[in-house]
């Protein structure tokens, strides 16, 4: 009985501190500022004054990225494009760094955050090369949905909202702009599949589609017009552009040519064609260890995908035909032509039984 209830103590005791760790923060400076005493971190920064970012990460890994024209590319890494989405959330978080929470002024302190050489440290400059921003991020807050930040010269340690790690500690390929193919999904006209389909015990067969997009009243259908004119399941081919207009890439290849990598002359080719008439291809080459080595048509950088994500468009005839639309049109059709024959016939028998037509 006694063990049991020093069991309930030891929990109850866990528990509680816990929540005096989330709740008290027992490592934050006493006293409290009142909003009009909260500052940015760095007054100096916004969104558009931002020219170069360099990001020393742990193990020693360093990452540039530059503006260049209206984008960001990743400098380190032979000035691949960077992904503007990671880059501008990068920025904005930074921004957002307030001196709201205090937690040490004791440069002593440093180490067990983790804001120095132990953390993750950012290099901002701006389009004049100066420095704007240069700061370090330590470890994760006492709540796990908070981080520890330190200004370079600085001895005080602030706690910003987020787990910030995810945000400036990114692999090659989060820095990276991994998106193959880019296109407005709403103004696609049209839609051609090329690819070799391969089945269990037989033969791979060649298949080669092109549909159209058409208004029926205010819904957008679809309908095949290679091999064949046929409806085609409509929800199926929008998940197919959907799927081409959110296209990324799993890794790339650096170290192989267009002809090593089947992509010189492409067996696969999955085709949009805009209202305005360009168009954006995703080009397949071979397969190796279970990914397929693509690229878009207006490029030379060669991307890795996982075979399935390339499954997934290898759709047939039979697999997007849509029988129900064809049985629904051709009542359709039947019913009009019954509605036609119909009226014919009124208008015969009234022309016959009024003496005031002429025959």
């Amino acid at each position: 009985m006694n063990f049991k209830k020093s069991i309930l103590f030891l929990i109850a005791f866990i528990v509680i501190t816990i929540i005096v760790l989330v709740v008290e923060k027992p490592f934050k400076e006493p006293g409290s500022k009142s909003e009009k005493d909260i500052q940015k971190l760095f007054p100096g920064l916004a969104l558009d004054q931002v020219a170069e970012i360099v990001i020393n990460q742990i193990p020693e890994q360093t990452f540039t990225l530059q503006k260049s024209g209206d984008g960001w590319v990743v400098a380190s890494e032979n000035n691949f494009s960077a992904n503007p989405n990671e880059v501008e959330e990068l920025i904005k978080r930074t921004v957002d760094f307030d001196t709201r929470e205090l937690v040490s002024r004791n440069p002593e302190n440093q180490a067990t955050f983790q804001v120095n050489k132990l953390g993750i440290e950012v290099q901002i400059t701006d389009t004049s090369s100066k420095k704007i921003a240069h700061f370090f991020i330590g470890k994760n807050g006492p709540d796990y949905a908070s981080t520890y930040v330190r200004a370079d010269g600085s001895d005080h340690v602030y706690l910003q909202k987020g787990y910030l790690k995810s945000i400036f500690d990114k692999s090659r390929t989060k820095w990276r702009d991994a998106r193959v193919v880019t296109f407005e999904k709403d103004n696609v006209d049209s839609l051609t599949l090329h690819f070799t389909k391969e089945e269990e015990g037989k033969k791979p067969v060649e298949h080669e589609l092109t549909m159209n997009s058409a208004l029926e009243g205010d819904k957008v259908v679809w309908n095949l017009v290679k091999p064949e004119e046929f409806p085609a399941k409509s929800n199926e081919v929008i998940r197919i552009v959907n799927a081409l207009a959110t296209f990324s890439a799993d890794d790339f290849c650096i170290d192989k040519t267009l002809a090593e990598t089947g992509l010189e002359k492409p067996s696969q080719w999955f085709t949009i064609t805009m209202k305005d008439g360009v168009s954006h291809s995703l080009n397949v080459g071979s397969k190796e260890n279970g990914k397929y080595y693509v690229k878009r048509s207006a490029s030379d950088t060669i991307y890795l995908v996982n075979e399935y994500k390339i499954n997934n468009l290898q759709k047939t005839f039979d697999n997007l035909k849509d029988e129900e639309r064809k049985s629904a049109s051709e009542e359709a059709l039947k019913q009009t032509d019954l509605e036609s024959d119909l009226d014919q016939a009124v208008n015969s028998i009234t022309q016959e039984g009024d003496p005031s037509i002429s025959k």
